[in-house]
């Protein structure tokens, strides 16, 4: 009976250890990591600014194979496309962060391919609306989005 109520009490530390970490892993789960890649903000006009990717298949360049669009305004910044992985979006963020600190209002997705819409979760994090062809919603309430 001792050994039962030893054992149980080890196992009671450990969870009690687990749930007071879990919050700090399910945070450090949530930033995606960095990603060392060529990507520049091109300024197209006043407000106007993109990063383009390098043709090729999804495994090309570390996935970074499509172009996306920052719209710069007054109120906020919309995008056009999210890129095609967190790491990516985080990415095009930082890059967006060198010309303005305006908070990012919209995400427009021009269509349902991985390397245009796998870096919503970023934005959606942040708030931005996401304007999408249907479907959009299943890839963010995925398990495949927390990554």
């Amino acid at each position: 009976m001792i050994r039962f109520l030893n054992s149980l009490r080890v196992l009671l530390r450990r969870s009690l250890l687990m749930l007071l970490l879990a919050p700090m892993a399910m945070h450090a789960m949530a930033e995606p990591a960095p990603i060392d890649i060529e990507m520049s903000l091109k300024q197209v006009s006043e407000h106007v600014y993109y990063v383009q990717g390098m043709a090729g298949i999804a495994t090309d360049n570390k996935g970074f194979i499509s172009n996306a669009v920052a719209i710069v305004t007054d109120q906020g910044v919309v995008l056009v496309d999210a890129l095609g992985s967190p790491s990516l979006a985080q990415r095009f963020l930082g890059e967006i962060r060198n010309v303005t600190e305006e908070p990012i209002k919209a995400v427009i997705v021009t269509h349902y391919h991985a390397d245009h819409i796998y870096g919503l979760q970023v934005f959606d994090d942040l708030g931005a609306e996401i304007i999408a062809p249907g479907g959009f919603q299943d890839y963010l309430d995925s398990p495949a989005a927390d990554n």
